[in-house]
This record gives structure tokens, C-alpha cells and sequence, in this order.
């Protein structure tokens, strides 16, 4: 009960009371999954693992599949919040969900299969939409309106992800509904930031403004502040579009101020980038120029794009930092958020602002998140498109944004930029993606949206 309603330390003392006087085995495991759950709330993670390390080992000494789905499931929450390891995460997750099938466990596969499902959002692997909705329909024969209002959560992310915003709004009313029937603040925060996020996209500044401002308040209430964070930082990017910097400015004080709490580079990533957005919108409303803070903005989207492996942050590993770039990218081309929103659905050819994928009108997207050298070019490719339409780019150009830490010799440099043009031809931009003498470049008469 305590843990439901955002006591977290109560809850703490609770579950480690329990473990201290449980008469056997099977409890013992159980208090240390509930108390490992209010370990991972409280962000101690090293303690919250030697906890599910522990019941995890009871559990398959006593043969209890149940138990050791939710010892491993715990520990693909710990994997991916600590260290951000997507491929442990989703190899507990999925080992979890293999257990908890057989032993028939619906609600707590229901759980697993969510978190698997979050897990593919993020890497764009699998089918997460399909997953989630296949979750959805399990948590409504369960009749577990808070599992359901989780799930539609996600679903609405990953809807919108993928720019179903319809689609993604209906899920997202819908959490919200479910949220308020079973009385839960952070569902219905998130539910209710994530909405706003959604309308800011689509120029709504001032009904996303009040949007965002509901769901932190509910978040604090839940003592939800990574998402306070995020759903603040976001808050900024609409106030600064609007012209109300200072109100921006002092909301993203606040960002730096919870940001103390953590150790999470996403959420500081998110900060700086809605920081220099605001930069760049007090520029213009004081009437100066503007060429510095906007190429500081595309440094920093392509800082975080282009991010080696041994990095921490890179944009195709979270969500919210794709969600804020696309509301950041707008305001580097003076356009509003629903313009550039209009531009993109009648576009021949659409490009993800971090490169993560293109769309040729008509066609799946093609995904390119774990093809870096492509990425970076077709993002190279896509901003000179827009910037300077039918100059080239040279090759010598295009190794150093696609291997911009590499000492290739010359050979070497013409085959790999042979073989991704040809990959990037193959997925979409052939006869849009033209030689030149001096160079490459997207047909300037073809029409382009970054996204």
C-alpha cells in the first residue's frame, strides 16, 4: 500500500521488517523482491540487486517458477534503469516471461511482457506496437485497470513514436480514464504529459503548456521526479517557442536542481538540449542573430546521434530524447511545430531528425539505428538538402561525418562510402540520392521533411 501511493522509504521499512521475521523460505523470497522494488524506486540500485540475486537463487532452490520470473523480471528493470543494458534487460525479461508462461501466471507475464515491449520501443526491434496492444487486450481480461493503464501508456508512446498521434492520443485518454478509476498519480502523469507532448508536436504550445503543468504536478505526488524531469524540460521547449523565456528559463532551474538527485545522462542530455532551444528562442525575440545558437542546437542533436558505442547516451536509446528533438527541430528552420508536423505528411522522402530511419512516401520506414556510418551521412545528406539544395557534398566530406574518428587510408575510404551509398539507395533513395562531379547530394526537386 505504501509503495502504491509513493511512500517509498515507509514501504522500505516495511518490506526489510518483513524480511526479518519471515517464518520460512518462500516469504523470505517474496519480502525481498518487495523490498528490492522499493530499493529500485529509490534509485539504490547496488542493494536492490543483492536482493533479487538472493531471492532469485531461493527461488530455483524451491523450484518456484512464479518467483523466479519476478526475481529475473526485477532484474531487467535494474539492468536497464542502472546501466541502461538493453540486451540484459531484454534477456531477463524474456527468460522471465518463458517461466511465468508455463506456470500460467497471466497477470505477471502480462507485467513482463510490458516491460519486453518498453524494451523494444527504445532498441526498434521487434513489433512494439503489436506487443503492447497484445498486452492491453490480456490486462483487460484480467480485469487489471492499473496493469492496462501502464500498458496504454506505453502504447501511446510508441504510437506516437512512430507518428500515429491519433492513435496515440485515444490510448493515452484512455490511461488517463483508468488512471483516475483506480486512483494512481503517476499513470495519470505520465499519461497526461505524454498527451501534451503530443499536442505540443502539433503547435498546441499553450494547451501543451497547461498539459505538462498538470502531469508534474500529479508526478510529484507520486514522487515521480525522472519524469517530472523530462515532462519540465519539455515544458521549457513550449515556453520558449512561445516567447515566454523566462518562464522557461526558470523551469529548466528547476530541471537543474532535481537533475541533483540523479545520475542519469539522459535526463541531463534532455536538459541541455531544451537549454539551447531556449537560448536560440530568447535570440530571436530580442531580434539578434541567430547563426550560432542554431548551429549549437544541430551540434548538440548530432553530438547525441552520432555517439559512439562506448558513450552513454546515444538518441536511438531513449524515446524521450527522440520526442525532444522532434519538438526541438522545428524552431531551426523558423517554422512552427505543426508546420513542420504538415510538412512531413506530404513529403516524398522523410528523414528522422537523428537518422534513425527514412520514409519514402508509400513505404514502410527502413530502420538504420544500428547502422551508424549510414546514419550520420543520411543526416549530413538531409541538412545540406534543406540548407542548400543542389550543392554537393564531397566523398572527403562524407567519411569524415560517416567515420569521424577513424584514420582510413584512401582505398579503404572509397569502398566503405561506396558500399553505405549503395545501402542508402537500396533503402529508399535511389534516384533521389544523385553524383555529382564534385559530389552527393538529394535531388533538390524531390520533396524532403526532417522529422
Amino acid at each position: 500500500a505504501h509503495m502504491l501511493v509513493g511512500l517509498i522509504d515507509l514501504a522500505r521499512q516495511d518490506f526489510e521488517t518483513a524480511v526479518e521475521q519471515a517464518s520460512d523460505d518462500e516469504l523470505t523470497a517474496r519480502a525481498r523482491l518487495g523490498l528490492a522494488g522499493a530499493l529500485l524506486e529509490g534509485q539504490l540500485f547496488s542493494h536492490a540487486q543483492t536482493q533479487l540475486e538472493s531471492a532469485l537463487q531461493t527461488a530455483r532452490t524451491l523450484n518456484s517458477p512464479v518467483l523466479a520470473g519476478r526475481a529475473l523480471n526485477s532484474l531487467g528493470v535494474l539492468a536497464r534503469r542502472a546501466r541502461g543494458d538493453l540486451q540484459a534487460a531484454e534477456a531477463h525479461y524474456a527468460e522471465a516471461a518463458q517461466l511465468l508462461r508455463g506456470a500460467g501466471d497471466r497477470r505477471w507475464l502480462a507485467m513482463v511482457l510490458n516491460n519486453l515491449a518498453t524494451v523494444h520501443m527504445v532498441s526498434l526491434r521487434g513489433d512494439p506496437i503489436r506487443e503492447l496492444q497484445q498486452v492491453v487486450e490480456l490486462a483487460a481480461a484480467l480485469c487489471n485497470r492499473r496493469l492496462e493503464g501502464r500498458v496504454r501508456v506505453n502504447l501511446g508512446a510508441a504510437l506516437h513514436d512512430r507518428g500515429r498521434l491519433t492513435e496515440a492520443s485515444e490510448s493515452l485518454r484512455e490511461a488517463i480514464s483508468l488512471a483516475e478509476r483506480v486512483g494512481d498519480p503517476r499513470i495519470e502523469g505520465v499519461a497526461r504529459g505524454s498527451l501534451a507532448a503530443i499536442r505540443h508536436e502539433l503547435g498546441g504550445l499553450e494547451e501543451a503548456r497547461q498539459g505538462y503543468a498538470q502531469a508534474v504536478a500529479l508526478l510529484f505526488a507520486a514522487e515521480d521526479h525522472k519524469n517530472a524531469v523530462v515532462f519540465t524540460a519539455l515544458c521549457s521547449g513550449a515556453e520558449a517557442t512561445l516567447g515566454l523565456v523566462a518562464d522557461a528559463r526558470r523551469s529548466l532551474q528547476r530541471c537543474a536542481d532535481w537533475l541533483t538527485m540523479f545520475g542519469d545522462p539522459v535526463l541531463a542530455s534532455l536538459v541541455e538540449l531544451q537549454s539551447a532551444h531556449c537560448a536560440l528562442c530568447e535570440r530571436r525575440l530580442r531580434g539578434l542573430d541567430d547563426h550560432d545558437e542554431v548551429q549549437g542546437v544541430r551540434d548538440l542533436i548530432a553530438r547525441l546521434s552520432n555517439a559512439d558505442e562506448d558513450q552513454t547516451v546515444m538518441v536511438h536509446d531513449s524515446e524521450d530524447l527522440r520526442l525532444a528533438i522532434r519538438l526541438v527541430l522545428p524552431s531551426l528552420h523558423g517554422v512552427a511545430p505543426s508546420t513542420a508536423r504538415e510538412a512531413a505528411e506530404h513529403a516524398e522522402l522523410t528523414i528522422a531528425s537523428d537518422g534513425q530511419w527514412l520514409q519514402v512516401a508509400g513505404v514502410p520506414r527502413q530502420d538504420l539505428s544500428r547502422r551508424g556510418p549510414a546514419r550520420r551521412i543520411l543526416v549530413q545528406l538531409a541538412e545540406q538538402r534543406i540548407h542548400a539544395p543542389g550543392r554537393p557534398l564531397t566523398g572527403e566530406q562524407l567519411v569524415a561525418c560517416g567515420w569521424p574518428s577513424e584514420q582510413i587510408v584512401a582505398s579503404a575510404r572509397a569502398a566503405r562510402l561506396a558500399t553505405t551509398l549503395l545501402l542508402l539507395r537500396r533503402l529508399g533513395l535511389r534516384g533521389r540520392l544523385l553524383t555529382r562531379d564534385d559530389g552527393y547530394l538529394l535531388d533538390p526537386k524531390a520533396s524532403v521533411a526532417i522529422v
